[in-house]
């Protein structure tokens, strides 16, 4: 395998899915809440009780006179945003900072573009930067919410049930009201503009390696016996990317915001500018560092964790899923042959690893589907392989497409191994149906 020096450079953004026309035709929060039917009242009581605290007030006051505006794509007759909707407003007014509402089922070109998990999950608030970079997303409801609801479905005997839907209303009502969520939502809204991560460093082979620990909320309060029955991911960055890359942030933050406590950190090759090793064999030890760190600190056994990767990057998570019990792996790109062919990994480098999501472009010269087919054939079951239409090894034009493909992938993977659901649609009746948040009825060079 040929050595290959990263490339410099300013790190690109991340490309909201909204251009600057389409924001400028969204509606005020006094024009959605006149459209907003029975919900109306409510949201107008919530915006008059709720009182954000003064930190979150300033950040979001900084990240406006920085340039920064927010959206969300919402409905009136979804519970979900009648709780999220008026915080978000009123965190918005007393800030300052610019916000619109896109009524989802006004517009399926829109509601496309805003997917989780190929589904139209809303509320979905959005918060970007002066230049229409994503900075971060919140979906749904926060994980608390999630937790509890999970909660009281695992007390009934058919969760699915009338009485047990709408009991789980009721609490999560009542959670809203007394019980904390309010705080729990106000926490997360904050963390879209850029909230809490904890700057961090892990001892390797190579030396110290900076990174950045995206706590799921609750996470850090936690008591190190329930810690380490969370899911938790470590994201390895490529050769011409850091772990300020979008790929790396914002599935980070999109992962913690689903529950899922995520890490990025920095190669060694990376910081010294010098080429990755051959095989990926220092960053392999590097990633395993990781895993030792995680489970010194904090007490997170290797099978809770799952790993994701870009290109040397994806290598060196795979690697290491043949010598540690992880629970699945995330690889965008792999990096399966050399650009002019001249080297190729093994054949059997995907076999009894770990589960396997494989994001790979289809134009990858890396890995071109004819290339790529006999390694998932050799693997089997355990490879998902989503060839991604005319991307290349950067993935770079469909970005926000593969981020939400690996998050929705991982989020199913996390619920199978641990047993419970990381998150969980909250139906609501509706003209005589029942309505989940997506607003379905419910039967329910390496780079």
């Amino acid at each position: 395998m040929a050595e290959q020096a990263p490339e410099r450079g300013p790190t690109p953004g991340l490309k909201a899915p909204l251009s600057a026309e389409e924001y400028g035709r969204g509606l005020s929060f006094a024009a959605f809440l006149a459209r907003a039917g029975s919900s109306r009242q409510r949201m107008a009581r919530i915006y008059r009780q709720v009182e954000p605290d003064p930190d979150t007030v300033e950040a979001f006051r900084r990240f406006g006179a920085d340039g920064g505006r927010l959206y969300a794509v919402v409905e009136g007759w979804c519970g979900d945003c009648a709780q999220v909707v008026p915080v978000l407003a009123r965190v918005a007014a007393e800030a300052a900072v610019p916000l619109v509402f896109f009524e989802r089922d006004a517009d399926p070109d829109l509601a496309g573009r805003h997917q989780t998990g190929g589904k139209g999950r809303i509320p979905l608030v959005v918060a970007m930067d002066a230049q229409g970079n994503e900075v971060g997303r919140f979906v749904e409801r926060p994980a608390a919410a999630n937790r509890l609801l999970r909660t009281v479905r695992a007390a009934q005997a058919d969760p699915s049930a009338p009485a047990a839907r709408t009991r789980a209303q009721a609490e999560l009502a009542r959670g809203y009201e007394r019980g904390g969520l309010r705080a729990a939502l106000l926490e997360e809204l904050r963390a879209t503009i850029g909230g809490e991560t904890l700057e961090t460093e892990i001892g390797s082979p190579a030396g110290r390696l900076p990174a950045i620990l995206h706590p799921a909320q609750g996470w850090l309060a936690a008591a190190p016996g329930e810690r380490a029955t969370w899911p938790l991911a470590v994201v390895a960055h490529g050769a011409n990317h850091d772990m300020a890359h979008p790929l790396s942030r914002h599935l980070c933050q999109r992962l913690a915001q689903r529950g899922i406590t995520a890490v990025r950190f920095a190669f060694a090759f990376r910081l010294a500018g010098s080429p990755p090793s051959a095989w990926a064999k220092e960053e392999t030890l590097q990633v395993e560092a990781t895993l030792d760190h995680l489970s010194r600190a904090y007490g997170v056994p290797a099978e809770s964790v799952f790993l994701a990767g870009k290109s040397i990057g994806a290598a060196a998570a795979v690697e290491a899923a043949h010598r540690r019990d992880v629970a699945g792996i995330i690889a965008f790109g792999f990096p399966f042959h050399g650009r002019d062919g001249s080297w190729r990994w093994r054949p059997d480098v995907l076999v009894g690893a770990a589960p396997v999501l494989l994001l790979q472009g289809e134009l990858d010269p890396m890995g071109p589907p004819e290339v790529v087919r006999p390694y998932v054939d050799a693997a089997r079951a355990d490879v998902t392989w989503r060839p991604i239409p005319g991307e290349g090894h950067g993935l770079a034009g469909k970005l926000q497409e593969v981020l939400d493909e690996a998050v929705a992938w991982l989020v199913e993977r996390a619920e199978r191994s641990h047993g419970s659901s990381t998150e969980s649609d909250l139906q609501r009746p509706s003209g005589g149906r029942t309505i989940g948040s997506d607003g379905r009825a419910a039967p329910e060079a390496l780079e």
